[in-house]
């Protein structure tokens, strides 16, 4: 049963002294993981996927660890499930002072939960660093991949082609980075396309945003923008050298 898979734990390491203390400790977890007493005589094939790594977070809670080693903790779950989990898994850390060291290869996961990211790469660790910096300035190849499916934002280079056949001004996609971060060897990039409305009007230039997308890790923005800009040829230029001086341009 599912009481007897959490209290599994509880008996091996011999943490409660008589059957009503280990019964209430079993109840008191699986109503931690947002489970009920009712579930503790039922078995794991009555249970959803979500619900059974609620099941398995209950039992690894159990032993009161300091670390939880969440090896790809939402790879089988759906969409929504997975936002529950990782909502629990936030929980644990924040309400219990439990570290959580997740394990997983979707970026969108690290997003939503992680305080600080460490990338592996053939069983060594390539890049690290608190979670915004590495999605805001990520180093290597390998984490420009990882980190590509998860922000949307940068035009593919056949869609950058048919933006020109469609367009007739000049084509720029402006990187949104909304605070300055900490890149390699202690260098800092600068916060990136914070200022276009200000030059836009400035320099008097016309502009049509033709694509884009901007999403939050750890609440701060991040993503990219493309534009076509248009009008007078030394406004367009001179417009564009002092976007290019505060902000990464492509």
């Amino acid at each position: 049963t599912i009481g007897d898979i959490v209290g599994e734990g509880i008996d091996i390491h011999h943490l409660c002294a008589n059957a009503k203390e280990r019964h209430d400790k079993i109840i008191s977890l699986l109503e931690r993981v947002g489970l009920n007493s009712e579930h503790a005589n039922r078995y794991p094939h009555e249970f959803s996927g979500g619900q059974r790594q609620r099941v398995g977070i209950a039992r690894a809670l159990a032993t009161n660890p300091e670390i939880l080693l969440a090896d790809e903790a939402t790879s089988a779950l759906d969409p929504e499930t997975t936002t529950e989990v990782l909502a629990l898994l936030k929980r644990v850390n924040e309400e219990f002072g439990i570290t959580i060291v997740l394990i997983t290869h979707q970026m969108n996961v690290v997003q939503q939960i992680a305080g600080r990211v460490a990338v592996m790469s053939a069983g060594r660790v390539v890049e690290s660093g608190d979670v915004y910096d590495v999605f805001a300035a990520p180093q290597q190849p390998v984490t420009k991949r990882f980190i590509a499916t998860a922000l949307s934002g940068l035009p593919e280079e056949d869609r950058v082609e048919r933006l020109h056949h469609e367009w007739s001004g000049r084509i720029v996609t402006v990187l949104i980075r909304q605070k300055d971060v900490s890149g390699t060897q202690g260098h800092e990039l600068k916060a990136s396309g914070q200022n276009i409305s200000e030059l836009i009007a400035k320099y008097g230039v016309e502009s049509s945003l033709l694509y884009g997308g901007i999403d939050t890790v750890k609440g701060t923005a991040i993503g990219a923008i493309t534009y076509e800009f248009n009008g007078p040829g030394w406004h367009v230029d001179e417009f564009l050298r002092e976007l290019a001086a505060n902000s990464d341009v492509i």
